[in-house]
């Protein structure tokens, strides 16, 4: 993997939670939890039951940034405090989070697309 890469994974909402399914890391209906989910469902297009997260090490066009708090539980709590907020959100990114971006970086820059 190259830090100026933009990776992607196609998401599927089940009531208000988002979840993946990737078949080349044998994961399957992994979920957004602890904030995760939220922060997906603000940026993405209202009612929407599936869409697009693309994240990197980098920020690009339209992205937003997810900046560390600390780590825990083997994976981090991060904040978001994009000026389309109103109020900063936070949320917890699990371990599958070192998967794809070979740790638990400071910073997450991600845009949904829907």
């Amino acid at each position: 993997m190259k830090n100026n890469s933009i990776m992607s994974l196609n998401l599927y909402r089940e009531y208000d939670t988002w979840l993946f399914d990737d078949e080349s890391n044998s994961i399957t209906r992994e979920p957004f939890i602890l904030g995760a989910s939220e922060i997906i469902t603000r940026f993405a297009k209202p009612d929407v039951k599936k869409c697009t997260i693309f994240f990197s090490h980098n920020e690009f066009p339209e992205s937003k940034k997810l900046r560390l708090l600390g780590e825990d539980m083997n994976g981090g709590t991060y904040i978001c405090e994009d000026k389309e907020l109103e109020k900063p959100m936070y949320c917890w990114l699990c371990p599958v989070t070192r998967i794809y971006m070979g740790g638990i970086p400071e910073d997450i820059y991600f845009t949904v697309k829907s």
